[in-house]
């Protein structure tokens, strides 16, 4: 009995050593994969929030700021209009003189997009308040997961063009 024991034992421990390396592993490669997805989702978010600092240079007269949308005229005469359109953050500028429509997407995996207009000393469109959440999605995550990762930008844009008219 004492000879089985130590032919027994000895492969046992060995199989249980394998499953842990393996577990351990498994581990690793989930926390990089989450790693990789966060890093992707905050690069989006503080994409987005520099695009829409980009246009908002421009910004003359502010027409409506709400939860999903910005519509505002710029210096050469265009009416623009930033959206949330499913998960996706579009820019659509039309021109008042010609009428015509023009339209820029960016995937940028959005599951909120905020504007709001803060008064600063009586200026009632001062400052151009934004906040981005994007959202991943399952395809992205590791493993079966239901819960989702998120990521957060925000920032406040003086309008400078704005207050100055």
């Amino acid at each position: 009995m004492h000879g089985l024991t130590q032919i027994i034992v000895p492969q046992i421990i060995v199989g249980l050593l394998v499953l842990l390396v393996f577990n351990v592993q498994l581990k690793m490669m989930d926390s990089s994969v989450e790693n990789q997805v966060m890093g992707d989702l905050q690069n989006r978010a503080d994409t987005g929030i520099m695009l829409i600092q980009e246009f908002a240079r421009d910004i003359r007269l502010v027409e409506h700021a709400a939860a999903d949308s910005l519509t505002y005229l710029d210096g050469r005469g265009n009416q623009v209009a930033i959206f949330k359109d499913n998960r996706l953050m579009k820019v659509q500028t039309t021109n008042l003189q010609t009428d015509s429509t023009k339209s820029i997407s960016y995937n940028l995996m959005l599951s909120d997009l905020h504007f709001e207009l803060v008064s600063v000393l009586g200026q009632p469109q001062a400052i151009l308040r934004i906040r981005i959440e994007t959202e991943s999605t399952p395809e992205m995550e590791p493993g079966t997961r239901t819960h989702r990762y998120r990521a957060f930008a925000n920032r406040d844009i003086f309008l400078r063009n704005a207050a100055i008219n």
